[in-house]
C-alpha cells in the first residue's frame, strides 16, 4: 500500500470525522477519528499535515493510518 500526504482541510469534533486534501490534488479523501495514531483533541486537527495510507471504496478515498507529520 502506498503512503500519501496532505492537510486536513476540516474536522467536525461532533461527529468524528472529516476531509484530508491530498497535497498531489484530487479529490478529498474522508478521515475518521479512529484511524489517526495520535491522541490530539479533534478540535486541534484541522490545518495539520498529515501522511496516510488510501483505501478505495465505492464512494470515494478513505484514509487509514493516519499520522501527523511535523511541518518542517
Amino acid at each position: 500500500m502506498s503512503t500519501y500526504t496532505g492537510t486536513i482541510h476540516w474536522f467536525s469534533r461532533l461527529k468524528g470525522i472529516g476531509q484530508i486534501r491530498p497535497d498531489a490534488g484530487g479529490h478529498d479523501v474522508l478521515a475518521d477519528i479512529g484511524d489517526f495514531d495520535c491522541s490530539l483533541p479533534p478540535g486541534s486537527l484541522e490545518r495539520k499535515l498529515v501522511s496516510y495510507e488510501l483505501v478505495e471504496s465505492a464512494s470515494g478515498g478513505r484514509a487509514t493510518q493516519i499520522h501527523v507529520v511535523p511541518r518542517s
